[in-house]
């Protein structure tokens, strides 16, 4: 009997033990979870503290930032390599030499990045036509966005006169992404009277943070022919915007793909401008010379490409 009270004592003991450790691990458990929940609060605070302590307009700014980083033809993502002469646009077209031209229209294209256009000083300059920039898809996210001045731009040259075409910056990496753009570009012109073509922009690709980076040559022009293609089964004239160097000897483009079918759109600035310099250097057969970006104009307070369709 002595013996059994003696073992039922060590177990009673043993059990105190087993709920005192449960107790006691219970109590740090509760403990670290208190000071994780602690950790993540003062780090939410700092968080709030630094968000709290931007103004409206440094927000503003950081979204903006962070925006223009996805549009494809921003500065950042498409640095000019080239700078075109200078050209005062009204004085240009007053010449007698471009006056007696009856073959030749004289354009301007713009974005957003003109900022808002006073169109009808734009007119009175002697401007013929604009190729207005009407979205883009983003370069690393590949979101399809408009330009934010792209309705205005459009109802505002075609209230002043100036007759339209569009163009739109792709960065798309499948043919469903090409058709897309197109279809996505024939919706959001429809309401509007385009009389120039609609135009297939893709720079950019050679940079490394670019979705097209790991493209070929042959894809990208398959993309760029899926684009016109759809563009034209949609009622419009199609056309293919690149520069000089990217054409010439299918350097960057299947140019003879292209150029068989479809308008090109040559981007060549010469040393000096139109019309002292009459044509482009470019050889292959094309309907639109961009012969510098830096062209001024009233009603525009940013440098603008000019342009000349034939």
């Amino acid at each position: 009997m002595k013996k059994f009270k003696l073992y039922e004592n060590t177990n009673r003991k043993k059990l105190c033990l087993i709920i005192i450790s449960c107790i006691v691990l219970a109590i740090l458990a509760v403990s670290i979870t208190i000071l994780v929940i602690h950790s993540k609060n003062n780090k939410t605070s700092v968080k709030n503290t630094q968000s709290s302590s931007l103004s409206a307009d440094e927000i503003k700014a950081e979204k903006l930032i962070k925006k223009e980083a996805q549009d494809p033809e921003s500065s950042v993502n498409t640095p000019k390599v080239e700078t075109g002469t200078a050209v005062d646009i009204p004085e240009l077209l007053a010449t007698t030499s471009v006056k007696e031209l009856t073959n030749v229209s004289y354009g301007i294209d713009v974005s957003k990045y003109q900022g808002t256009i006073d169109w009808a000083k734009v007119k009175a300059a002697g401007i013929d036509f604009a190729m207005i920039r009407v979205g883009y898809r983003t370069q690393k996210t590949g979101i399809i966005n408009a330009d934010t001045n792209a309705k205005y731009n459009m109802q505002q040259a075609t209230a002043n006169g100036i007759k339209i075409g569009v163009y739109f910056f792709s960065t798309a990496i499948t043919t469903n992404e090409a058709i897309e753009e197109a279809n996505w570009v024939a919706d959001y012109i429809s309401k509007y009277k385009i009389t120039y073509p609609v135009a297939f922009n893709c720079e950019g690709f050679t940079q490394s943070d670019n979705r097209q980076y790991s493209l070929s040559q042959s894809l990208r022009t398959d993309l760029a022919l899926a684009f016109m293609k759809q563009i034209y089964d949609k009622g419009y004239t199609p056309m293919f915007y690149a520069s000089k160097n990217e054409l010439t000897n299918n350097s960057q483009w299947d140019t003879n793909r292209i150029d068989s079918t479809y308008k090109i759109w040559v981007s060549q600035y010469p040393a000096v401008p139109y019309p002292q310099k009459a044509a482009s250097d470019y050889t292959g057969t094309h309907a639109m010379w961009q012969y510098t970006n830096q062209g001024t104009i009233p009603g525009i307070s940013t440098p603008v490409d000019v342009n000349i369709a034939y």
